[in-house]
């Protein structure tokens, strides 16, 4: 991973330099003016200046040293198993446990759309199974269950060649599970729009600890130093920490759910509902061969049903993919605004306000 997978203080030790010799140089160059002035104003400016470069640089250790921690391994396990949960290895840090948790939702999500289809699909081959319905007037040993003999021939024949003549019509025996395909088409496409809104979160954590630090962070820092733009550094480099500090670490505390067991509440397979059905295919869902010569429609019709998940199994899957929209939508979301509370409030410590009102309202 770019940030812990570096020597950070190493990386940012070159800019942190170069921005420290041009602040001192401004402010030295507007402290001889004054000598040569004798104009205390700008002598109290370069005294200012110089206690705004060491809050710069403290407040760039101090971000650096908390970047640094949850890289360390040991940490988040020791942090989990304050909480009581003992199943967290010691090798994962809180950053790896931000990724993983964002890469597990993602595939907890695509579970869900996988599973949605299939049963999109059997309800689609069910509700559209047609199949001609010979009378069952004919010969003295038919039953509902079990045509007759003249009534095979009739029904062989397509006409009327049994005795007393035969008759017959085109039906949809399960035309009913037709209803069930408007709920799983609307499970199939809250658990896509999760996985979609999943997939945004991981380009932005990714983005975050491999480019925007890099990048936000140094620049932040040198524009801070200099006097005339500390407000736009200050802002640069409280959105580089937010996003590499705040944000992974919100996303991380959640993932100690994944090491609950049988007692997981947002990783949870709801009766194994995804455990049975995510790797089903939809051809698998499709009418055999078997099926497709049945000459008889209540055979095709057992067949058929054999594959079709129960009620119970849909409501499982409506329960999976309510997990799915907490972990993939609602928890990034949240990590994402408690991000901007913390940006803000960084700011206000480095002495620049800004009103982010607006974007938490776009949130």
């Amino acid at each position: 991973m770019g940030v812990c997978g570096t020597d950070l203080i190493g990386s940012l030790i070159l800019p942190v330099i170069i921005a420290s010799i041009i602040g001192v140089i401004i402010i030295l160059i507007i402290y001889l003016y004054s000598k040569y002035a004798n104009d205390n104003r700008f002598y109290a400016w370069a005294k200012i200046e110089i206690y705004q470069l060491g809050i710069s640089l403290v407040a760039f250790i101090t971000m650096v040293i908390l970047v640094e921690l949850i890289c360390q391994p040991s940490l988040y396990s020791s942090f989990a198993n304050t909480l009581g949960f003992k199943q967290v290895p010691s090798s994962l840090s809180f950053m790896d446990a931000a990724n993983d948790y964002l890469t597990d939702s993602a595939s907890y999500s695509y579970k869900v759309v996988s599973s949605s289809l299939y049963f999109y699909a059997i309800y689609s081959v069910a509700s559209r199974y047609t199949a001609y319905l010979c009378s069952n007037s004919m010969g003295p040993f038919t039953t509902i269950g079990k045509p007759g003999k003249l009534n095979e021939v009739n029904c062989i024949m397509g006409s009327a060649l049994g005795g007393g003549g035969g008759a017959g019509l085109y039906v949809v025996p399960m035309a009913g599970y037709g209803t069930y395909m408007s709920v799983v088409s609307f499970i199939a496409n809250t658990a896509l729009m999760a996985l979609f809104l999943n997939m945004t979160s991981i380009f932005l954590f990714k983005f975050a600890t491999t480019g925007i630090m890099f990048f936000l962070f140094p620049l932040g820092l040198l524009m801070r130093m200099i006097p005339f733009s500390r407000r736009v550094g200050a802002a640069l480099m409280s959105i580089g920490f937010a996003f590499v500090f705040v944000y992974p670490l919100v996303l991380s505390v959640f993932y100690i759910d994944h090491y609950m067991g049988t007692q997981k509440i947002l990783f949870n397979d709801p009766k194994g509902i995804l455990a049975k059905y995510s790797s089903k295919t939809i051809n698998s869902a499709g009418v055999s061969e078997d099926i497709g010569k049945s000459m008889w429609i209540n055979t095709a019709v057992k067949k058929i049903k054999s594959k079709l998940p129960e009620l119970d199994k849909l409501i499982d899957l409506t329960v999976a993919t309510a997990h799915s929209f907490i972990l993939s939508v609602f928890i990034p979301t949240l990590a994402f605004i408690i991000t901007l509370g913390a940006l803000n409030y960084m700011l206000s410590l480095l002495g620049v306000e800004l009103d982010l009102s607006r974007l938490l309202q776009m949130v």
